[in-house]
């Protein structure tokens, strides 16, 4: 008879109980009190194998007894408090949100740095004509907002960033968790530089005056709308999903891709030529784009509207 492992069948009965309870989190079952009992109750599973060590030597059945009792235990205190009638955590209020404004105040043109971490973002170019940025940021529990602005001799430059207060990433969260709304001024011309985390985002960007435009997408689905006017020369560096470039009418393109391990799709009315894609009115458009394409393990489609 081969030798069971260290610890019998115990172990998977616990990760299999594990991984429902975290399931069932993911599902919205426990809200946010799911993890006060994590922290709480985890050395049951250093009892559950201690107890299965020393039992089991002298009866074979014990392993699946003591497994079968640690899982019960997990689901009696998580559980209890729905089907028996015990007091229940309420789910904690998220942090609250941070509200960003800052004023042109005299500023030619300007250099905007946005690092969304777990977010939906959203941007677009509908601020006041006295401001440079204004909006809203909530982030996920356990991060802080950190900004700086410096207004510099009429070129200013913002940074805005969430910032963990400590190393881990907390599980499960939901969407909505995390949210940036943010609306960029039309008044100036603008460089802009956007890393998203995970989440999805949408970078309405057809009433801004980009000369520069850097995004590079870590893990979710990202929308970018490109100005309707100027000659931006804009970067895009794909993560893991799905990104969407839209062309908007008035505006040609052209096309340098370096493929990943993903795909670049093209969509629309295209020329080809020496390894690079162009409108096929981009020699003679005044409003016309550079999109330079690093491709990533998802999918980057470049679309004409």
């Amino acid at each position: 008879m081969p030798k069971q492992g260290r610890w019998g069948i115990t172990g998977p009965l616990v990760l299999v109980g594990l991984g429902v309870f975290f399931l069932l989190y993911n599902l919205g079952v426990f809200g946010r009190s799911l993890w006060p009992f994590v922290a709480r109750f985890w050395p049951l599973v250093l009892i559950a194998a201690g107890v299965e060590i020393i039992l089991r030597r002298r009866f074979p059945w014990a392993s699946f007894l003591v497994g079968l009792v640690a899982v019960v235990g997990m689901g009696f205190f998580s559980f209890g408090e729905i089907f028996l009638g015990l007091p229940q955590e309420v789910r904690e209020e998220g942090p609250s949100p941070v509200v960003v404004t800052e004023r042109l105040a005299g500023t030619r043109e300007a250099r905007i740095e946005i690092e969304a971490g777990t977010a939906a973002l959203h941007l677009d170019g509908t601020a006041a004509s006295s401001f440079l940025v204004t909006g809203t940021i909530v982030p996920v529990p356990g991060e802080t907002v950190v900004r700086s602005f410096n207004p510099g001799n009429g070129r200013a430059v913002l940074r805005l960033k969430t910032k963990r207060k400590s190393g881990f990433r907390p599980f499960g969260l939901r969407e909505g968790d995390g949210r940036w709304e943010l609306h960029l001024t039309r008044q100036v011309p603008l460089a802009l530089v956007v890393r998203t985390g995970v989440g999805t985002a949408v970078l309405d960007l057809k009433e801004i005056r980009a000369t520069e435009i850097e995004v590079r997408t870590a893990v979710g689905r990202t929308r970018l709308i490109l100005p309707r006017t100027g000659t931006p020369q804009i970067l895009l560096a794909g993560g893991v999903g799905e990104t969407e470039v839209q062309v908007p009418p008035g505006m040609a393109v052209r096309v340098k891709a370096r493929q990943g391990l993903g795909e670049v799709d093209l969509e629309g009315d295209w020329v080809h030529k020496d390894g690079e894609y162009f409108s096929r009115d981009y020699p003679t458009a005044r409003h016309r784009a550079t999109v330079k394409i690093e491709g990533g393990i998802g999918r980057i489609v470049v679309r004409q509207e």
